[in-house]
C-alpha cells in the first residue's frame, strides 16, 4: 500500500492564494454593493484552508475582516453603515465575520490533522520499505489463498534466495516446491499468537529457517509475512553430528 504524503503550498502558491483572497474582498466589501456576493470570498478562502497552515489562514481572515471593516465604516460594499444603519450593519458584519472563521478554522484544523496524520502514515511506510528492503534475510509478504501462495512484495534478501523472484514467478509453490507448501501450511493453519517457526526443505534441496506471521485478512486470502535464512549448511553439520552420535551409540550398545 503506498502513502503520499500531503504537504502545505509553497511559498509561489501561498502568495497565490494570500492574493487572490484579498483581491476578492477588495472587490467585495469596497466596490460591491449586493449582500449576496460578500460570500464570494468564501471560494479562495476554501484554497487557504485546505493548503496553508491554521496560522496563516488566521492572518488571511484577519485581513479579510479588516477590509470589511474598512468598506463598511465608509459607506462601502454590502455591509455599508449608511445603508443598514450603524447597529445592524456591525450585527451583520460580525455574522459574516464569525461565520468565515467558524467555518475556515474548523475545515484547517481538520485538514491539518489529515495532513499530519498522512505524514506521520508516510513516514512509517518509509520506514518499514527502508527496514524490508534492507534486511539481511529473506523477507517476504504474500497471500495465502485456497489453492495457492501469491508472492506480493520481497526484499533483495529474499530474491537471492530464491532465484525465481527475479523472473517474475509470484507463485510460492513453484518457488519452494510443494513440499515446502505442505509444511508452512500446515503450520499457518496452526497459528499460535499469529506466529511461528519452522525449518522447510526446498524441492532443490536446500533448507530454510522460518518465521512466518499472520498480518491481515484480505478479500482474496490471508496476508503474511515470512522471514527465513538459509540453513543448509547448518542443517548438514547437524545431520552429521547425529549420525556420529547414533554410530557412537551402536559402538557402545555392541
Amino acid at each position: 500500500v503506498q502513502t503520499h504524503r500531503k504537504q502545505q503550498a509553497g511559498y509561489l502558491e501561498s502568495v497565490g492564494h494570500v492574493v487572490a483572497v484579498l483581491v476578492v474582498a477588495t472587490a467585495v466589501f469596497i466596490f460591491d454593493e449586493s449582500l449576496p456576493l460578500a460570500f464570494l470570498t468564501f471560494v479562495p478562502l476554501v484554497g487557504v484552508a485546505l493548503r496553508m497552515s491554521t496560522r496563516s489562514l488566521s492572518v488571511v481572515i484577519v485581513g479579510v475582516a479588516s477590509i470589511a471593516s474598512h468598506g463598511s465604516v465608509n459607506s462601502l460594499g454590502p455591509f455599508a453603515f449608511n445603508v443598514w444603519g450603524a447597529p445592524t450593519g456591525t450585527v451583520i458584519l460580525e455574522v459574516y465575520q464569525i461565520s468565515a472563521v467558524l467555518v475556515f478554522l474548523t475545515l484547517s484544523v481538520v485538514v491539518g490533522s489529515e495532513r499530519d496524520m498522512s505524514t506521520l502514515l508516510y513516514e512509517s511506510e518509509e520506514l518499514f520499505r527502508k527496514s524490508f528492503n534492507s534486511s539481511v534475510a529473506g523477507k517476504l509478504m504474500v497471500v495465502r489463498a485456497s489453492t495457492q501462495w501469491i508472492v506480493e512484495r520481497a526484499n533483495p534478501s529474499a530474491q537471492e534466495l530464491l532465484p525465481g523472484l527475479r523472473e517474475g514467478i509470484t507463485n510460492l509453490d513453484t518457488l519452494m516446491g510443494e513440499d515446502a507448501i505442505a509444511r508452512l501450511s500446515d503450520v499457518a493453519d496452526s497459528l499460535v499468537d499469529d506466529n511461528a517457526r519452522l525449518t522447510v526443505q526446498l524441492a532443490d534441496g536446500r533448507s530454510l529457517d522460518v518465521s512466518i506471521a499472520a498480518i491481515d485478512e484480505k478479500p482474496d486470502g490471508t496476508l503474511l509475512v515470512l522471514h527465513f535464512h538459509d540453513v543448509t549448511e547448518s542443517e548438514r553439520l547437524r545431520q552429521l553430528e547425529q549420525e556420529e552420535m547414533n554410530r557412537a551409540v551402536e559402538v557402545q550398545r555392541a
